[in-house]
């Protein structure tokens, strides 16, 4: 199947792209991969008609950081004055929906962008796009956002002219919290087909909740199916290239926030009738800043300097399933901060390497809480918790909390110190709560990873490894001086 690649013909046809974004969705929740107590037909309809990536992770568990990196085409780790939550967008470094709008694109997005920060270029209202948010629904349930993200894509459509091609960013507020308690079971999610990880207690609590964040899931699902029915309505969906994916995992304890898989492995199918062959399913590992190149090579534009992921056209056009490319066998990611960027809280800056075998982790200050501190500020305000801030304020945090006498070790993997090294075989372990770093028979496969991971992170440039972590704390800084303003 060949590539449209690069467009060198003058009558090539450039393709529209529709990027949903969602908000706090970890990869094990949807119907396409097995999940039961939550039906997601949009995203099972994208992979079943493209390629469902089975191993795509985030660069970072925190929103902005990871949508930064989404928009940039590069890690986290150098984004910036963007490389944590209340940020700012870098002026001198243009977005990719930027580069396809120079290129004749009509750009726009709905429902969430990138944030939260400031985005002050006068090239776009928020990085992912011209803003399309005023359409608004009525009627819905508290918790979810009152955009009517399908009306606002079909004004912006409305506005397109026939012969220009589009991208847009959808980026629905749901899943994140906050999440109506009881919403799940009420609209008719079965609660005991939900599958309690290993690292919470299987109570009701927790079991609700999960079930509650699955209706979120099935609701912004619903606006990407009716936004590609606009498109076959319209005729522009065989050459739409649609893609869907999460900006890292669920608002629970140990997932968003934590280098762990529900924090940082993230849905991904592709579609795109013109040039993706139909039902496949890739094995390779990718990381979401591979988008902006991806997208960016299929529009017929050149990569800026500085993008350094690797576009995902010879994945997406190859044939056949699982492993496509043997180099792309791991995944770095990590964090810096999530919260205290206002109050001065520690940070957890921590760096991940995960292959087919193995989660290596190191947290490069472990004397430092990765939950926040245990009392302080808390979101939300009214948190029962009233500490652990950097964790977003749910059911199941304050079940753990309040149990963490009936549950010490579920308590203790997610809200409290974690040790310098961890290492997970995820093949015997998916929930990763067996820290295998410190005992013996592992000691050579934590040494062949930390090297593996420090060497490449230091050829990406990471300012914690290349002898300047303290590059970090001055963006915070920034960020202070500038809220302060």
């Amino acid at each position: 199947m060949a590539l449209l690649g690069l467009f060198n013909c003058a009558n090539a046809e450039r393709p529209n792209i529709l990027l949903c974004v969602a908000d706090d969705h970890s990869y094990e929740h949807t119907s396409a991969v097995g999940a039961e107590f939550v039906k997601t037909p949009a995203f099972d309809r994208i992979a079943e008609s493209g390629v469902l990536f089975k191993n795509a992770f985030a660069s970072a568990p925190s929103c902005a950081p990871s949508r930064a990196a989404i928009l940039m085409g590069r890690p986290f780790f150098l984004t910036q004055s963007a490389v944590m939550n209340h940020g700012f967008w870098p002026v001198e470094v243009a977005p990719f929906p930027s580069l396809l709008q120079d290129a004749g694109y009509r750009v726009g997005f709905t429902g969430k962008g990138w944030g939260p920060g400031q985005y002050e270029r006068e090239d776009l209202d928020n990085a992912a796009g011209n803003e399309y948010n005023d359409r608004k629904a009525s009627g819905i349930p508290s918790g979810l956002s009152s955009s009517d993200y399908a009306a606002n894509f079909q004004k912006f459509l409305g506005e397109t002219e026939s012969s220009e091609p589009f991208f847009f960013w959808f980026g629905p507020s749901e899943p994140h919290r906050p999440i109506e308690e009881g919403i799940g079971e009420r609209m008719g999610l079965d609660v005991s087909k939900v599958r309690v990880p290993d690292y919470y207690p299987d109570v009701d609590v927790v079991r609700n909740d999960i079930l509650d964040y699955g209706y979120e899931i099935q609701y912004y699902d619903g606006y990407l199916e009716r936004m590609l029915e606009i498109l076959e309505e319209r005729g522009e969906l065989d050459r739409t290239i649609v893609l869907a994916t999460s900006d890292h995992g669920m608002a629970f304890p140990r997932a968003k926030t934590s280098v762990y898989d529900a924090g940082l492995r993230v849905p991904l199918a592709v579609m795109w009738k013109a040039s993706v062959q139909a039902g496949r399913s890739v094995d390779d590992f990718v990381n979401l800043y591979d988008l902006a190149p991806t997208l960016l090579q299929l529009a017929g534009i050149e990569s800026p300097r500085g993008m350094i992921g690797q576009s995902l056209a010879p994945l997406l056009t190859a044939t056949g399933s699982g492993r496509i490319d043997p180099e792309r066998d791991h995944s770095i990611g990590g964090l810096e901060r999530h919260g205290g960027v206002r109050t001065g809280g520690p940070d957890y800056p921590s760096r991940t390497f995960r292959n087919s075998a193995y989660h290596f982790i190191k947290n490069y200050s472990p004397e430092n809480p990765p939950a926040g501190p245990p009392v302080g500020t808390t979101w939300p305000r009214d948190d029962p918790v009233g500490g652990y801030g950097y964790v977003d304020g749910c059911p199941t945090k304050t079940a753990l909390f309040e149990l963490r006498e009936v549950y010490p070790t579920e308590f203790q993997l997610c809200l409290e110190k974690r040790p310098m090294y961890e290492l997970y075989d995820v093949r015997t372990d998916p929930d990763q709560v067996d820290n295998l770093a410190y005992k013996p028979k592992y000691k050579g496969i934590v040494n062949e990873l930390e090297t593996r991971m420090e060497l490449e992170l230091v050829e990406m440039g990471d300012p914690r490894l290349t002898g300047d972590p303290g590059a970090f704390e001055r963006v915070r800084r920034q960020i202070l001086e500038r809220l302060e303003e």
